[in-house]
């Protein structure tokens, strides 16, 4: 009968709501289309940082997975969420299991005790003490449950860390190819002039020209010698950002990054979009904001079990005696048994209050749920839109550079026939400078604009599947501290 008992008290019910997932509204295809370079099929996972055919790219994503200080944080935080669910979990099982034992040598006042009696007598005791609390109402079910999504968050965290820092190492990677391309035109831009100079200086010393034209000549050869340092100094924050990315130190990747020239361009610039309603199951972001709302809707079970009377079942055994050869002996035993509740009666108003305070936070989080997917839809759209603008900027200023750069050599040699002033002679070559420079960082917004659109995608988290989440060397440090059972292993 104690045991029927038993089982029917720990099944019990569980107060609150059962959650459900919050419900949003989605279009069924991308407002933005752009023709065949962007698929609306059902997209599959891929590495998509391999569109740029780039292997030092590769090599740094890889690096970056694998050192990255920032993710190894997630991943902690992932054995931290584990640890935290194995505390709920034990509070299925009786909440206070105590042993405890004790020695004592008392003397008592001859005055007051019996002259008869021993004034000075040893008490020994050992005792056991159990008391488990039903789980009725359902409160360590909704906490489990609450601990349950947590730990999901907690992983797909894990996920949006890693879409952020592959889309993170990328850019920056862009970023320094495009400030070397800039320097390299900024280089080439400043010979040319250096020859023009060459020759107005040696028209004017042969009095075929004037003093203006070599004045000019100047000021534009130190205007375009000046961008050389500052287009150093971006690139060099940008290699600094990207070791930190890599969580390395500067000095290990240069050997590494002189291995490639140039803005790295999309080998191919096809981008399969899938579905918006693929979105919400697909980026990490969204995914932890569901499981935000189904953490906190268990809560409010938790704090609504407090309005009922709590139910526990509370035993004692142990042994005491005055001499320690006695402890064991039969007569030495005593014990307990018996249900017990509590239920805080006069604290209705604390209660429900408390109650109310659970669910304006789930309603909240609802709202930023739906928020979380309306957003990412939007950063979609907007990737979309400038990807493809960014392509169509591209492909003018490559035109505009090609036709500038013919230009220059028109004007130098009508400029030597007497044909043209040197005006336009340092026009043509300005606007050379100019196109070439604004094509470089065209170029450089082509690629970021394919970066960010495949991270507004949350694509590229799939890659750690299988994978642990803390690197070896870690998890035995943490092994060798900190008893971890098999929470290290099962990942």
């Amino acid at each position: 009968m104690l045991g029927l008992m038993v089982s029917v008290f720990a099944a019990g019910c569980s107060v609150g709501p059962d959650y459900a997932e919050p419900v949003i509204e989605v279009e069924a295809s991308w407002l933005e289309s752009g023709g065949d370079t962007l698929a609306g099929e059902s997209w599959s996972d891929v590495a998509w940082w391999d569109q740029f055919d780039d292997p030092v790219l590769n090599r740094l994503v890889e690096m970056a997975c694998a050192q990255n200080l920032d993710l190894k944080i997630a991943g902690l935080r992932v054995l931290e969420a584990r640890a935290r669910r194995g505390i709920s979990a034990g509070a299925f099982y009786p909440q206070t299991q105590q042993l405890s034992g004790s020695y004592s040598r008392h003397r008592a006042s001859e005055e007051v005790s019996n002259r008869l009696m021993d004034t000075r007598y040893d008490d020994f005791g050992l005792h056991a003490d159990v008391a488990w609390e039903l789980d009725f109402w359902g409160r360590f079910r909704r906490g489990l449950e609450a601990e349950d999504a947590a730990l999901d968050a907690s992983v797909f965290n894990y996920d949006a860390v890693l879409v952020s820092l592959i889309s993170e190492v990328a850019i920056a990677y862009i970023d320094m190819r495009s400030f070397e391309q800039r320097l390299v035109h900024a280089h080439e831009n400043l010979k040319i002039q250096q020859q023009t100079y060459a020759l107005t200086d040696v028209l004017f010393r042969n009095g075929e020209g004037n003093e203006l034209d070599v004045q000019q000549a100047i000021s534009r050869m130190a205007d375009t010698e000046s961008l050389g340092p500052r287009l150093e100094s971006a690139r060099r924050s940008a290699f600094y950002r990207l070791c930190l990315l890599l969580g390395r130190n500067p000095v290990d990747l240069t050997e590494l990054l002189v291995q490639s020239e140039g803005i790295p361009m999309p080998a191919d610039d096809r981008v399969v979009l899938g579905f918006p309603a693929e979105l919400v199951r697909r980026r990490p972001d969204i995914r932890v904001a569901e499981r935000a709302a189904a953490a906190q809707s268990a809560r409010i079970g938790v704090a609504e079990s407090a309005l009922y009377p709590h139910f526990s079942l509370n035993g004692s055994i142990g042994f005491g005696a005055d001499d320690v050869k006695n402890l064991f002996s039969e007569s030495a035993f005593t014990g307990s048994i018996g249900p017990s509740f509590r239920w805080d009666i006069l604290n209705y108003s604390r209660i429900r209050n408390a109650v109310r305070v659970e669910d304006a936070r789930f309603e909240q989080l609802v709202v930023h749920y739906q928020n979380t997917v309306l957003r990412a839809v939007s950063e979609v759209e907007s990737s979309v839109a400038a990807y493809m603008m960014s392509q169509h900027t591209a492909r003018s200023l490559a035109q505009s550079v090609s036709a500038s750069a013919r230009a220059v050599e028109l004007a130098l040699s009508q400029y030597r026939a007497g044909e043209v002033d040197f005006i336009r002679v340092l026009d043509t070559q300005s606007f050379l400078a100019s196109q070439q420079d604004s094509l470089a960082a065209s170029e450089r917004d082509v690629a970021v604009n394919l970066v960010t659109l495949q991270k507004a995608l949350g694509g590229g988290w799939q890659i750690r599947e299988e994978q642990p989440f803390v690197d070896p060397t870690t998890r035995r440090r943490m092994a060798e501290r900190t008893d971890w059972g098999d929470l290290l292993e099962s990942e």
